[in-house]
């Protein structure tokens, strides 16, 4: 009795698959054939808005911005572009190649929308909605203004698509359609600041109206980021420089916050992230986009004369009652090294007051590369400081092997 039951529980079950298949295959194959090949599904990103960043006064460095796009489905238009392309640029009044580079540049794939204008007039982006129906897509994008592009270039960086550098990134999971930041603390803090984007999964039909809704991913906004700096420093600093290619960093020597960083030359970061002005900013010979503040080697100067003296002291080369007489230069070999005064006798504490060169010459010279080179090891001066921007270049502290290596000259005293 319940083996008989079972076998026919099971036939039944069996007869209404059929009946299910005939009725999709058979009785209504045509409606679904026609739907598989007319509708399909499309995906509306929704890009994040990403987390501003103020200086430690709370003033606003850096924002995110609505601007207005005009997008196309190129499966839409695959057969009429060109007279698409025409008919729009004769509306607007614009030219077919901007239309055409744009296209070429944005385009992912054949049902993801491609932005064919960028940044206009949200009066404009409705007429062409108006005039062009469901030809088009009007997009409310996010993107990033800076308050003082110049000033900040290169410790904020600036955002731009990561399709850019996609394939460097895909393995650390970015997708090309989300915005990353290039360079200072818009690529450092990235994680924190970029939010996390969304997206609308619709179905649409051959004309590309909406037939059904299939789901919602939310976006997330990115967080806010403080920094230590002080925006009016800052700008009087980029100013004190004048385009004279160089850096300043002022900090606060008890707590060791940077308080300003500017590089110069510097370029507009607000053009730079429109694609404006990017070839003359590549091709310029001063490098406006080396960040020189922790990307370049500088020599010291009259700040290594510390170190001098306290290595001087600590190998009990000099004492606090040592002299050393400056006659405003010293000559060794067949070149003469100056100084900016004629000093006399100086010991260490005067030498330092008086920042005389002679004295630490001839310093320099009893305490001989060796120990030199080991003492700026050892204030770290060949490292990294771990400043939290991307690219630093560390620090160079040369002796002889380093000499040999490079140069394949010896080291000579005048080197020293």
């Amino acid at each position: 009795m319940g083996i008989r039951f079972i076998r026919n529980t099971i036939s039944l079950l069996f007869f209404i698959l059929i009946l299910a298949l005939f009725y999709a295959q058979i009785l209504r194959g045509d409606f679904y054939l026609n739907k598989a090949k007319n509708n399909y599904i499309k995906i509306i990103s929704l890009p994040s808005v990403r987390g501003s960043i103020f200086d430690r006064n709370n003033v606003l460095l850096a924002e995110d911005r609505p601007i207005f796009n005009v997008a196309i489905i190129p499966y839409e238009i695959k057969s009429d572009k060109d007279s698409f392309f025409k008919t729009l640029a004769s509306f607007l009044g614009i030219k077919e190649e901007m239309l055409e580079d744009n296209y070429k540049r944005g385009f992912r794939n054949i049902f993801s929308p491609v932005d064919i204008l960028v940044d206009i007039d949200k009066e404009v982006a409705l007429k062409v909605k108006d005039k062009f129906k469901d030809s088009v897509i009007v997009r409310g994008l996010p993107q990033r203004h800076y308050m003082y592009p110049y000033s900040f270039a290169h410790l904020l960086g600036y955002v731009k698509d990561a399709s850019i550098i996609h394939d460097e990134l895909k393995e650390y999971g970015y997708s090309p359609f989300e915005r990353i930041g290039f360079g200072g603390i818009e690529q450092y803090y990235n994680s924190y600041l970029k939010g996390e984007d969304g997206a609308d999964l619709i179905e649409v039909d051959s004309g590309g109206k909406m037939v059904g809704f299939l789901g919602k991913k939310e976006k997330m906004k990115g967080k806010n980021l403080s920094l230590t700096i002080d925006a009016n420093f800052q700008r009087v600093a980029y100013r004190s420089l004048a385009e004279v290619q160089g850096a300043i960093i002022i900090m606060d020597p008890y707590s060791g916050e940077i308080i300003a960083l500017v590089s110069s030359p510097s370029f507009n970061t607000n053009y730079f992230l429109q694609g404006r002005g990017v070839h003359q900013t590549l091709s310029n010979p001063d490098n406006p986009l080396l960040n020189r503040a922790i990307q370049s080697r500088y020599s010291p100067g009259s700040v290594f004369k510390p170190i001098l003296a306290l290595g001087g002291l600590q190998e009990d080369i000099i004492s606090e009652y040592s002299t050393y007489n400056c006659k405003g230069k010293v000559i060794y070999g067949d070149t003469e090294f100056g100084c900016w005064s004629v000093h006399g006798d100086q010991n260490v504490v005067e030498a330092l007051t008086h920042s005389c060169n002679v004295f630490f010459y001839k310093l320099g010279v009893r305490m001989k590369v060796e120990r030199i080179s080991a003492w700026a090891r050892h204030f770290q001066l060949d490292r990294y400081s771990g400043v939290d921007l991307p690219y630093e270049r560390r620090g160079l502290v040369p002796d002889r092997s380093w000499k040999k290596k490079h140069t394949k000259v010896k080291w000579f005293g005048g080197d020293t």
